[in-house]
């Protein structure tokens, strides 16, 4: 068992000055005692040749892996919050709260299976896409309440005393029927409905 050791520190030593790598890892031995009875591998090259663990971004960092409190490791905490999350956004009433929230939950969970020891790609890709929609999305309810908060003084007023807020309707409820709307200037002396015609409008009035 000894000769065997150091024979694959040779051939370690070998392969590292030429930085050849042709199976999937590389593994080396340290610290041999006198008498070995147990070998211990130690995994320190991916399968193109670059180190293990030294970026972020690489799967199998150990700092994600590594157990924290609880023993529960990072990435498994990720996985843990993304569950939680995603229970959160089913409690939540409002639709830009959810989109959120969903945003959260995804990109927690796309954490949890980057850093698995064989990562889910088919899931990150799909996810990437979700989490795309739901930015997408976010922003323009963003924008659109951006633009109900910035309504016309006239619309304000309509708002105010037509008690629309009285009925159930929000500023962007509001701004949305408004924008299906057409406005038109009613003179003295015009008719607004003849006896016995049938309206299909829905009209509000504005006397200025």
């Amino acid at each position: 068992l000894k000769m065997m050791s150091r024979k694959c520190i040779a051939d370690f030593n070998k392969l590292f000055k030429r930085r050849e790598t042709r199976q999937s890892c590389i593994y080396a031995t340290f610290s041999l005692p006198k008498n070995p009875t147990k070998v211990r591998a130690y995994r320190l090259f991916s399968a193109d040749g670059r180190p293990r663990g030294q970026s972020l971004f690489d799967p199998s960092n150990p700092a994600m892996a590594r157990p924290l409190v609880g023993g529960i490791s990072a990435a498994a905490a990720a996985g843990h919050a993304a569950f939680f999350c995603t229970g959160a956004a089913f409690l939540a009433t409002d639709i830009l709260h959810l989109r959120t929230i969903s945003m959260g939950s995804i990109s927690l969970a796309m954490v949890f299976q980057y850093y698995r020891p064989q990562p889910l790609r088919m899931p990150l890709r799909w996810n990437a896409i979700f989490l795309l929609i739901n930015c997408g999305m976010a922003g323009a309810l963003y924008a659109e309440r951006q633009e109900a908060e910035d309504m016309t003084e006239e619309m304000v007023e309509i708002f105010e005393e037509g008690l629309f807020r009285d009925r159930g309707f929000s500023k962007v409820d509001f701004y949305r029927l408004f924008g299906l709307a057409k406005k038109e200037v009613i003179k003295k002396g015009d008719f607004l409905k003849r006896s016995g015609s049938v309206s299909n409008k829905l009209c509000v009035f504005h006397i200025i």
